[in-house]
This record gives structure tokens, C-alpha cells and sequence, in this order.
């Protein structure tokens, strides 16, 4: 026993005079970069990068026996669940049916044109998925107040201008007051913050995860985000945020879901494909998973005094999990930024 102790003190002084020497040669390395160049922030974001990223010596080789054993456990797993739903369930029946629920670790691009409900579908997922998880929101455009005001009349029923208005009764008021509490249980924090860094966001959720766990974060939007690092084009920085991305959704073990705008074209009618998230970055083939949000009148006959509610078809273009080219309708009532979700299908030829 003594013996092991002494040795086990000499291996943490070793293991601490390799990692002092290590850190004496990133902060020499950091020196030399202020010298000759002006932009801090991008030294100290690589500093601290470089600090957290593991040693190269703690990567893992393993034989491909052991990825087939792994294989069989996952398969294992899987039989012994009955087809049960593996990942984050978000309670849109037909969506974790097809993604299999939102799995950790992926990375989800969910793309739709301005104004279609981009925020209105990540507020429900936001809502519902932190119901039995630790997820973080990232506002970059919309402020505290305005998402507090939207997830209010989604989980109240009370209409928004109402509330943005404040022309409401008594018991309206309480009604709020009631149904706000409901959220009291969901482990969900909001970081609103315009113009956030892809470094300050890592850290943010790297340490969050420390303090608090974390499942997934959701982000509303893609080409908010900016970086201390520049870049000749934009293009490059997207890609360079996109890939930061999906190494965080893998080091964490989370569940990214990223929106993402289309541009609005002048071909509006036409259906989105994974090609228009080529003009921003590699998105389409950085993502596990990739879907998209586009507004639909509905079809069917309606009845006499019946209020035409819009509809947004979620198309599923790239799922690494489970089927492709899937659909599900959502019924959207603008009013209340509610998404339900009403019928699911396969693509049909003439609209794929």
C-alpha cells in the first residue's frame, strides 16, 4: 500500500511536469504570435482551444475486431429495445419515429426560406426536448423578451399580438401566469447574444456541460455566427464554422440542431433540395441529418366556418439514421406559434 502510494505520487508529478512543460510551450508559442501580430482575441481563442483539446497521445487505436464487437453491442441494444426510439424524444410522434429520436452525438440542419416558422419549430423543439433534457438555446437575433413572448402563447394558447399588446382580460392574465409555471420543470437555458463567436459558443457549452450536463443545443441561425478568426470569404468562415459544429456535437456527445436560412429566389414555388445549402458552406455534407421547412396551403376540403391554418411540410432530404425522403405536415397556427403535427409520408416521384 505504501509503495503504491509513493508510486502514484511520483506518476501525478510526472503527469504534471509534462503538462506544465506543454503549457510553458503554448504560452512561449502565444508570446511569439503577440509579437508579431495585433489580433488577441484570435491568439487567446487558440490558446484556450489548444488547451482543452486532448494531448495527440490520448487518441485511441482500436482493432476492427473491437469496431465489429462495438457494432454488435449497438445492435444488441437496439434488438433488446423492441424498436423502441434511442435518442431524444421531441413527442412529434412521426419525427422521432423517422430520426429515431434526436441521437447524441448528430448534427441536424433544419433549412427553410425567411418567414416560413424556423423559430416557431425550434421553440417546440426547444420546449419539448428539454422536457427530460438539458438543452441550451442560442437566440442571435431574437431578444429575452420576444422568444419569452412566443414560447408564452405556444404553451398558453393566448394569441401573440395579444400579449405583445397586453389586450387581455383578468383571467387571460392569470392563464399566463398559469401556464408559464408549466415551464418551471424544463431544463432549458437561453444564451441571446447577436454577432457570438463559434469560439465563445464551444466554451460556453463546454463548460455549461461541466456545471450543469447538456444534451443539445439548438441554434436560430447559421450565418448569425461569426468567428475571431478571418477569413478571405465568407464561404470559408461558414465552412470553418460548420465544422467546429460537428467536432463539438462529437467532443460533448450532443445533439446539434442548427437553422439554417435559404435564400429567397425568385423560383419561390420550387421544392428545397440539399443543393441550395451549397451556396453558404459544406452544411449538407457536414450534417447527420438534414430537413427542411416550407409553407403549404393545405389541400384538403375544408369545412363551412373552418379557419384556413397554414401548414409547414417538414421534407427529411438526408437522414443518416433511419429513412430519406420522408414527410410530415405540421399544422401551424401562426397566432399562437403553435406546430402540430398531423400525417407522414414518403416523398411522391413528382416532388422529389
Amino acid at each position: 500500500g505504501m509503495y503504491r502510494s509513493a508510486i502514484e505520487s511520483i506518476e501525478a508529478e510526472i503527469i504534471s511536469l509534462y503538462e506544465k512543460r506543454n503549457f510553458r510551450e503554448l504560452i512561449q508559442k502565444s508570446l511569439i504570435k503577440l509579437d508579431e501580430e495585433e489580433n488577441f482575441n484570435s491568439i487567446k481563442m487558440d490558446l484556450i482551444n489548444n488547451i482543452e483539446s486532448k494531448s495527440i497521445d490520448e487518441i485511441s487505436v482500436i482493432s476492427i475486431a473491437e469496431c465489429v464487437e462495438r457494432a454488435i453491442e449497438i445492435t444488441e441494444e437496439a434488438y433488446n429495445s423492441n424498436g423502441k426510439i434511442t435518442g431524444m424524444e421531441s413527442g412529434y410522434k412521426h419525427l422521432d419515429t423517422i430520426l429515431n429520436g434526436f441521437e447524441k452525438p448528430s448534427y441536424i440542419v433544419v433549412g427553410a426560406r425567411p418567414g416560413v416558422g424556423k423559430t416557431a419549430f425550434s421553440l417546440e423543439l426547444a420546449r419539448r426536448l428539454s422536457e427530460k433534457n438539458k438543452i441550451l438555446y442560442f437566440s442571435l437575433e431574437m431578444p429575452f423578451e420576444q422568444l419569452g413572448q412566443r414560447l408564452l402563447t405556444n404553451v398558453t394558447k393566448v394569441p401573440l399580438k395579444n400579449i405583445k399588446t397586453g389586450r387581455i382580460t383578468e383571467d387571460t392574465f392569470n392563464r399566463l401566469l398559469y401556464g408559464s409555471s408549466s415551464l418551471n420543470k424544463n431544463k432549458c437555458g437561453v444564451v441571446e447574444k447577436e454577432n457570438l463567436k463559434i469560439e465563445d459558443l464551444v466554451s460556453i457549452c463546454t463548460s455549461y456541460q461541466r456545471k450543469n450536463g447538456l444534451d443539445g443545443i439548438i441554434i436560430d441561425y447559421f450565418t448569425l455566427l461569426k468567428s475571431y478568426k478571418s477569413f478571405k470569404d465568407s464561404r470559408l468562415l461558414y465552412n470553418y464554422i460548420s465544422e467546429e459544429l460537428r467536432m463539438l456535437s462529437k467532443k460533448l456527445k450532443i445533439n446539434i440542431i442548427l437553422l439554417a436560412q435559404c435564400n429567397r429566389k425568385a423560383d419561390d414555388k420550387r421544392e428545397l433540395q440539399l443543393s441550395d445549402l451549397k451556396e453558404t458552406a459544406n452544411l449538407e455534407q457536414d450534417a447527420n441529418t438534414v430537413i427542411f421547412l416550407e409553407q403549404k396551403d393545405d389541400v384538403r376540403p375544408i369545412k363551412e366556418g373552418e379557419p384556413r391554418e397554414d401548414y409547414i411540410r417538414a421534407t427529411i432530404r438526408k437522414n443518416r439514421a433511419g429513412e430519406n425522403n420522408m414527410q410530415i405536415m405540421f399544422r401551424y397556427y401562426k397566432g399562437t406559434q403553435i406546430l402540430d403535427e398531423e400525417r407522414a409520408g414518403r416523398i411522391t416521384k413528382a416532388e422529389s
